[in-house]
């Protein structure tokens, strides 16, 4: 789907998985933990598919945070932790 790598047989996509294990630091185990529908080998084999891969789905990942970012900038959330206190006090 628009180039974008996916685990066979899922919704996953593998930059989830690369995420997952660069920056929280999950070991493949503890990813396999949190995505009960995965076989370890699905996340291994998503892994070596990355390494095979990395420029793409590393642009992949820039590409889909420049995105987030984008819509945060130009919708702002109303209901963040700076104005959280203000409506719990009943500030408008």
């Amino acid at each position: 789907e628009q180039g974008t790598a996916y685990i066979t047989g899922t919704k996953m996509k593998v930059r989830q998985i690369v995420l997952e294990k660069n920056v929280w630091g999950l070991t493949p185990e503890e990813i396999q933990q949190g995505h009960d529908h995965l076989s370890l080998a699905q996340i291994y084999a998503a892994l070596a598919y990355y390494y095979d891969h990395a420029q793409t789905i590393d642009a992949e990942i820039v590409a889909a945070k420049q995105v987030v970012d984008r819509l945060r900038t130009e919708q702002p959330n109303p209901h963040n932790r700076s104005t959280f206190g203000q409506h719990r006090a009943g500030n408008p």
